[in-house]
């Protein structure tokens, strides 16, 4: 059987922890080749694991430059594993080089971009997904199964949290405009606002409160709430705070008609 062809563009913590981990094992994928811009290290040998494609994968391809890459016509699929405010740029790039792909949440910055990057993908008769992960949980498969089957009964509400006590990555959240994609939303948000698309389905409607608890004026929220509203009794909340006093943090918690399902986070 032959092997698809992987490009990866990106060899940061979204590549090696993310993707790589769950591609490596599939024998039907071949990891070919990467987009890595900074030069291989002189001395592959004594370079530390992890600090360059070339040192973890010296059997690949190393392409420098974005031409270079989508130039490669054996290069079947390519996955998007850059900072998010590139997503758009790559993406469209592999798609006009007639190369299938994956990408990285979030998808896009802007609506506007997101559906010219699906035009394209249908022009070009390419697939064209976005990274989902967190839809294989245990979790949300449990909740998914139960959903299917009308174990609860009929839904009425919903809460979906990803709360995240005091996360590292906000010393990197210090600016104080606004730039599009920056905020918790456009992070933790593109995990649980997908989950609750796939459970529930488009809303009716939107309400969102956007807060910064992080103790610094910034445009930038750090912290949101959700609330989707639906045609008859369902009402679906989307959270994510960075204050979680709480011992046992909730996860899921589901009311319906018939039952309800109810998980935490256990500190």
């Amino acid at each position: 059987m032959s092997r698809i062809n992987v490009g990866i563009v990106g060899y940061g913590n979204s590549a090696k922890v993310y993707n790589l981990p769950y591609l490596l094992p599939n024998p039907e994928y071949q990891v070919y080749a990467f987009l890595q811009r900074s030069a291989a290290p002189s001395d592959l040998a004594s370079a530390k694991p992890g600090s360059h494609c070339t040192v973890d994968f010296p059997q690949a391809k190393h392409y420098q430059t974005s031409d270079d890459f989508f130039a490669d016509e054996k290069i079947e699929l390519v996955i998007v594993c850059t900072q998010f405010d590139t997503h758009a740029e790559f993406a469209g790039k592999a798609l006009n080089a007639n190369k299938h792909v994956v990408v990285e949440k979030p998808f896009t910055t802007s609506s506007k971009e997101a559906d010219k990057l699906i035009a394209l993908a249908k022009e070009k008769g390419k697939v064209l997904t976005v990274y989902q992960n967190r839809r294989w949980d245990g979790d949300f498969l449990t909740l998914q199964h139960l959903l299917d089957k009308r174990a609860l009964g009929t839904v009425t509400e919903a809460e979906i949290h990803y709360d995240f006590e005091n996360p590292p990555w906000l010393s990197y959240m210090t600016a104080k405009d606004y730039t599009p994609g920056d905020g918790m939303m456009f992070g933790l948000g593109s995990h649980t606002i997908d989950q609750a698309l796939v459970l529930f389905g488009r809303p009716k409607s939107v309400i969102g409160i956007m807060t910064v608890l992080r103790g610094i004026e910034s445009e930038t929220e750090d912290s949101f709430t959700l609330i989707f509203q639906y045609d008859g009794p369902l009402l679906v909340t989307v959270k994510t705070t960075i204050v979680t006093p709480m011992v046992n943090q909730p996860k899921y918690l589901i009311r319906g008609t018939k039952g309800s399902y109810i998980k935490l986070i256990v500190n």
